[in-house]
């Protein structure tokens, strides 16, 4: 038995809805209430122009059996 999917007038309303209602939340008042414990992001995406110092290969690292992938 099937049951009809009620699909609402105007999807795109529901999702602006949602980013809204998002938005005006109060992230610390809402983890406070419910005692959550806020968690910050595991990594940070870095620019390629903040890519840190080059890694540099010697001769010596080819030769380290540990280092076969290279």
């Amino acid at each position: 038995m099937s049951h009809p999917q009620t699909l609402p007038e105007d999807p795109a309303r529901a999702g602006q809805w949602l980013l809204d209602e998002y938005d005006v939340t109060d992230l610390e008042e809402l983890a406070d209430r419910i005692g959550a414990v806020q968690i910050r992001p595991i990594c940070v995406f870095k620019s390629l122009l903040d890519g840190g110092v080059p890694m540099r290969v010697t001769a010596l690292d080819y030769e380290d059996p540990g280092r076969w992938w290279l």
